[in-house]
């Protein structure tokens, strides 16, 4: 006698097993993936955020290893200082710190004029200042560049000649002080900057002069 043949192929249980193991890799697949495109987009994120904070504190050492002591002469015509710092700014042409540098190559004027800077924090973004001369004329105006976003704190500190760290410069007692003569006034030996990110990262330097 001849034996039936087994009919070959799939049952419909054995379909839905595999439907339902195909699902769970797919899902599987899926969350890693996306779990993978989170991360490379975090870890972009964070590079430009300290690649930004790096070219911020070039940008900065820059200008401070180019400081000269030049004291100016304000809108107001009074004698300003060449370095002026306070923790914070008034005006819309105020920065809490401000000093004379020597100029670069590629400014209009004559060759490494010498140039009024300033830095501030404001709406979030540190702003670079520049002002068109070194001596503030009335309607003199200062260009103003974002060069450093998503910035919570600035704080400045200015090292005196005898180790102490200032929060202002000059000293205002040495400001106020009521004299016959001309003030005499002098760069700090060392800047101290203080930046903390809106993400809550501390970040401080200190720039010799």
């Amino acid at each position: 006698m001849k034996q039936k043949q087994k009919n070959s192929g799939f049952t419909l249980i054995e379909v839905m097993v595999a439907i339902s193991i195909f699902a769970v890799l797919s899902i599987v697949g899926y969350k890693g993936i996306s779990a993978l495109i989170q991360t490379k987009e975090r870890v972009e994120v964070e590079d430009s955020k300290w690649q930004q904070l790096i070219v911020f504190f070039d940008r900065f050492e820059l200008d401070v290893k180019q400081s000269v002591n030049r004291p100016i002469r304000s809108r107001e015509d009074t004698v300003e200082p060449a370095w002026f710092g306070r923790p914070s700014f008034s005006g819309e042409d105020g920065a809490q710190l401000s000093f004379s540098r020597f100029g670069d190559p590629e400014q209009s004027g004559f060759l490494m004029d010498t140039r009024r800077v300033g830095y501030r924090l404001n709406g979030g973004a540190v702003e670079l200042l520049i002002w068109p001369s070194l001596d503030v004329a009335p309607s003199a105006k200062p260009e103003v560049f974002s060069v450093l976003p998503h910035v919570a704190q600035m704080t400045f500190s200015y090292l005196s000649a005898d180790g102490r760290w200032l929060s202002h410069w000059p000293e205002l007692a040495l400001t106020s002080a009521a004299t016959n003569s001309q003030p005499k006034y002098f760069s700090p030996t060392a800047v101290q900057l203080m930046i903390k990110l809106d993400t809550g990262e501390i970040v401080t330097r200190i720039f010799a002069l």
